[in-house]
This record gives structure tokens, C-alpha cells and sequence, in this order.
């Protein structure tokens, strides 16, 4: 251990209570604590001690509120997520610190919970997801369960036209098994919750029916007794921090509990109406999102003469999302319709990212070869 850490560790032991203040404490602190925090990582977790804190650095960055609350209060945020092996990266979505006044609060994303399911299950892949009115949505149950969803592009993806969340988990023989919660069930299962009134459940409610969909459907499935325990204590602590949503609003500087739950912390977008109310400002953040996504698309298949399905494939593969390997252009739109925030962000950053490296969007694609076949026409907007 180095000089500067060691006197690093004498200050914050004295003083833990009080805010480090800046972006350059933040990363002191953890430092300091790295040795401390280091044999709580789970051997299987699959992600170094040195990346969860450079992350979590990363976050703070993003939202310098964080910085301002107690120092015990991020170190505790950051030791927890350690110890659930979660990331702090806006790409995986898994955690987010989240300031409550003066105190750092560790939110786990949906994602980070599925994460610890499926490291947890003895299943080849677990898929969650949404459906909304209008949306192909066809379940089989019985000794063959199967299900069939197909956003319609039209529907807006909100509460007030959301109808079933759903887990469809696939096992090594390729049986599978579905678990969905209709929306009577979870208003139901809402109204028990202590934070029914607000926090994420005001602010996003459709990620947070995926999540009480997984609650419900991780419980029958094959895990090691292990890694359930963790898994148990992941939901503890979202039922906590849920709690604790509820009773204190999020500060100015912070973006809604909910939004933050599920989507990457960004710089606040202007709004165009004044008169829009905070609940409504969070809300519509998602649907921005996608429509940044849909606006660069369409401007790359425009200058490119590729195609809005190829430009979408393309970047669609270059950021590790799945999609079919051919589509029409009908298809592409209702993908980005069925975007969430995360898969949104990280398409964005595709997008400029290449077009920075060759300056021009026309450039970056021209450049980047028949990356994806697509059934539609060259030039379709």
C-alpha cells in the first residue's frame, strides 16, 4: 500500500460521515477501501474489482450529487455492488448509484438482477420483455410452453397501454419454461409494495414490471442454494431502496428514481414546455431516446443509400444487440420502437462513435462493409 493511500485511510476512518465533494475524493476513497472490498467479490462474478470502481468513478462523473453525499454512504453503494458482482457501466445497466439528500443509494437495474438470476439458473438463456395493446402476444401453456411476441409500432410503450410482462427461460435441452404477470397482477402485487405511491413505480413503470415479473418467475427455476441466497439478497435490497424512493424525492441535479433504475444517467435534455410536469419529463425521456435513435438511422441510410433496416442491423451488431439477420424497413422502426434505454444509448454512441473515426456519417458506413443483409430496398427512408 502506497503513502498517499495509507493517509487516505486515516482520513476517511476519521471522517467518513462527511461528503468527499469532488470527482478526485470519489476515486481516493475507493482506492483507499480497494483492499477492504476486494474478498467480497464473488470468484464467478466475471468482472475485476479495479472495473466496478472505475465505473462507479465513471458514474459519479455523470452525476456529481453523488459526490455530495456521505462518504460511508458510497463507499456502502459500492462495497454492495462488489458483492452482487454487478457493473456500474451505462452499457450493462446493472447498477446506479442514486443520491437521497446527503446519502448514496445502490438501485439495481432490472439487468443486474437477471444477471444474478442467470449466473444463478441452470438454463441456457433467460429473455424478459414487455407487451403492450395492439402487440402479437400469443402464450402456450401446458407441457410445452411456448411465447410469441410481436410489438406493434404504433402502440406507445407507457403504462397506460402496457398489458403483460414476461420471462421466457431456455434449458440446455431446448425445452422451455414462460412466466408472465398480466397488468391486474402487477397493480396487485404495486399496491403491496411500500413505495406503491412513488419513487420508481410513479416514475417507470414498465421496468418495473419486467422486474416483478423476474421477482416472481426466478423462483422456479433450477439454482445452485449458493447462488440463490444472493439472489434473495439482491431483492432484499430493492425492496429497501424501494422504500426509501418512496419517502424522499430525488434532488435537481438527478433525473427520476425510476428513470435512473433502468436508463444510463445523461445530461438533463431540454424541454420544450414548461408547463410538462416532472412525472411526464421522465416518462418521455425513453421515448427521446428513441427517437435519436430513429432520427440517426434514418439520416445514415439517407447519405449512405443503405437502407434504414441495414444502417439499424449494422449498428445493431456492432453494439452486441440481437436482431433477425434480415428485415424490412417495418421491422426495423418496430425494433426501435421496442428499444429500452439502455439498448438506445449504446446505438447512439455506435452511431457517433463512427462517424467521428471517419468524420462524415456516409464515410463510417461506406467504411464499414456489408456488415448486415437486409430484405428492403437501398435508399428507403
Amino acid at each position: 500500500m502506497t503513502e498517499s493511500t495509507e493517509t487516505a485511510m486515516v482520513k476517511y476512518d476519521k471522517d467518513l460521515r462527511a461528503a468527499p465533494g469532488s470527482l478526485a475524493q470519489v476515486r481516493t476513497l475507493l482506492k483507499a477501501y480497494r483492499a477492504e472490498m476486494e474478498p467480497h467479490l464473488p470468484q464467478w462474478a466475471g468482472i475485476s474489482l479495479d472495473k466496478i470502481i472505475s465505473t462507479a468513478v465513471q458514474q459519479v462523473s455523470e452525476n456529481v450529487a453523488v459526490a455530495r453525499c456521505s462518504g460511508d454512504s458510497i463507499l456502502r453503494s459500492v462495497k454492495t455492488a462488489v458483492e452482487f458482482g454487478l457493473s456500474f457501466s451505462k452499457q450493462l445497466g446493472q447498477a446506479y448509484l442514486v443520491p437521497y439528500k446527503q446519502t448514496c443509494q445502490l438501485i439495481i437495474g432490472y439487468r443486474g438482477l437477471l444477471d444474478l438470476i442467470r449466473r444463478a439458473a441452470d438454463v441456457d438463456t433467460i429473455e424478459v420483455g414487455a407487451a403492450f395493446e395492439g402487440d402479437v402476444y400469443e402464450e402456450v401453456k401446458g407441457t410445452s410452453p411456448s411465447l410469441t411476441h410481436k410489438p406493434d409500432p404504433r402502440v406507445p410503450r407507457d403504462e397506460a397501454h402496457f398489458i403483460a410482462a414476461y420471462m421466457v427461460s431456455t434449458y440446455h435441452t431446448g425445452r422451455q419454461t414462460v412466466w408472465d404477470v398480466n397488468k391486474q397482477q402487477v397493480n396487485e402485487i404495486r399496491a403491496r409494495s411500500k413505495a406503491s405511491a412513488g419513487g420508481p413505480w410513479k416514475t417507470d413503470y414498465v421496468p418495473m414490471a419486467i422486474k416483478t415479473c423476474i421477482r416472481a418467475g426466478w423462483k422456479y427455476l433450477p439454482v445452485s442454494a449458493e447462488k440463490a441466497r444472493l439472489v434473495e439478497r439482491a431483492l432484499a435490497h430493492d425492496d429497501e431502496t424501494a422504500g426509501i424512493a418512496a419517502r424522499h424525492a430525488p434532488p435537481p441535479e438527478t433525473k427520476g428514481v425510476g428513470d435512473m433504475l433502468d436508463t444510463p444517467p445523461a445530461e438533463p435534455t431540454p424541454e420544450p414546455d414548461d408547463a410538462i410536469d416532472a412525472e411526464s419529463r421522465v416518462v418521455s425521456d425513453l421515448d427521446l431516446q428513441r427517437q435519436e435513435v430513429h432520427n440517426r438511422v434514418r439520416a445514415i441510410a439517407k447519405t449512405t443509400s443503405k437502407g434504414y433496416a441495414y444502417v439499424l442491423g449494422t449498428l445493431c451488431k456492432r453494439a452486441g444487440l440481437s436482431v433477425p439477420n434480415k428485415m424490412t424497413a417495418q421491422d426495423a422502426r418496430a425494433c426501435v420502437l421496442a428499444l429500452d434505454g439502455d439498448e438506445a444509448d449504446v446505438l447512439v454512441e455506435k452511431a457517433k462513435s463512427g462517424c467521428e473515426k471517419a468524420g462524415a456519417d456516409v464515410q463510417a458506413f461506406a467504411e464499414g462493409g456489408p456488415e448486415y443483409e437486409s430484405l428492403e430496398a437501398p435508399c428507403e427512408s
